[in-house]
């Protein structure tokens, strides 16, 4: 089978690692990839190998400007035209519209929402745009995956001519070796995302700084990720939480990010919106408790036996009354560690999201060759 891979960035992300577990996945079956993309960089470097080839397109970008857009739906279809692919799958919003309208009529295609871009929390002006355009591209769309059962039905509700066509796919993750965890002086949190909307590491902050200095002291931070909001967490931390001992890593490669999730204990994950983040599978892999605002996806992973999900009224004050929890009885974190851990293996395993993606690639290859 030959399968073109289109993706706006090709920068490290969630939806980059699911692209590049495919496409190892598609290279160990013997199917010939390629993927398309907007320059050198992590995931490039991370697939490139005997069965994969990479191409570029310097008008890739996640801007809204017509006319960059039909470029690149230009350069899509060059390329499907050269490589002649059975399917072609698209990943991310921009890729979406590129991916898909480069290929109609020359290959049948199949399109992953990582997070549906008009989820709720979205602003007003994103969400119209964005039913929009999904709305005409999934015109085009042979098979839709949604990567949890809320996104799939926020597609539904919104473009319900397309519920014969959306199918849900759990993102999943590598196992890696179980870790025991020890019980350390502090209570070791974590925060990972870049500091761009829609994560919002100012209510983490300003949770801590609702606990007395006794509490506070009973917990350590480290922020992973960098962008616009960087310096702000930084001087607000500094501020508002001096009892709790903070570091800030900024950006880091995904082994650093790894290694820092086996040393820490509790992962906290606030954001406006979400789909189905990996960042919280791979804390829960490691054998982490994850406290997280309530959006997107994310109640499809965790609940009260590996975490707390916060109150979406007042998510402040439900993380200083979550964190103190964790104070009090700090074994607590240990067992809901193990949960978390069981969780993965239960429900959320790389193997079983890559042979459901091969289930509905294969059956879009196998209705184009009885057509």
């Amino acid at each position: 089978m030959k399968i073109l891979y289109v993706i706006t960035k090709g920068e490290e992300g969630g939806a980059q690692s699911v692209v590049s577990d495919l496409i190892h996945a598609h290279a160990r079956r013997g199917d010939q990839v390629l993927l398309m993309t907007d320059k050198e960089g992590w995931l490039s470097k991370n697939v490139r190998g005997q069965y994969v080839e990479v191409v570029f397109s310097r008008f890739f970008s996640n801007t809204l400007n017509p006319i960059t857009q039909l470029e690149a739906i230009f350069d899509v279809r060059e390329i499907v035209k050269q490589f002649q692919p059975d399917v072609v799958s698209t990943h991310s919003f921009a890729g979406g519209i590129t991916g898909r309208w480069g290929s109609i009529g020359l290959a049948p295609s199949v399109h992953t929402l990582h997070g549906v871009s008009f989820t709720d929390g979205t602003p007003l002006w994103r969400k119209i745009i964005s039913i929009v355009v999904e709305g005409f591209s999934g015109l085009v769309s042979k098979r839709m995956i949604a990567v949890s059962e809320n996104d799939r039905k926020t597609v539904v509700r919104y473009l319900p001519f397309f519920s014969h066509k959306v199918v849900t796919i759990y993102n999943g993750v590598a196992l890696p070796p179980v870790v025991e965890k020890k019980l350390s002086e502090k209570i070791r949190l974590v925060f990972v995302g870049r500091m761009e909307a829609p994560k919002n590491p100012f209510v983490l902050i300003r949770a801590l700084s609702r606990l007395s200095e006794d509490v506070q002291k009973k917990f350590s931070l480290t922020f992973i990720g960098d962008g616009s909001y960087g310096l702000r967490v930084k001087q607000m931390s500094s501020l508002l939480i001096p009892f709790v001992e903070t570091e800030y890593l900024g950006l880091v490669s995904r082994d650093k990010v790894e290694s820092t999730l086996e040393q820490k204990d509790v992962l906290v994950f606030t954001s406006y919106w979400e789909g189905f983040p990996i960042a919280i599978l791979e804390a829960m892999a490691r054998g982490l408790v994850v406290i997280s605002s309530n959006v997107g996806g994310i109640s499809e992973m965790l609940d009260a036996k590996n975490g707390i999900l916060l109150s979406k009224e007042n998510e402040e004050q439900s993380l200083a009354d979550a964190l103190t929890v964790y104070a009090t009885n700090p074994l607590l974190v240990f067992e809901q560690g193990k949960e978390s851990r069981k969780k993965v293996e239960e429900r959320f395993v790389l193997s079983v999201m890559t042979q459901k993606t091969f289930d509905v690639i294969d059956s879009i290859v196998a209705q184009k060759d009885h057509d």
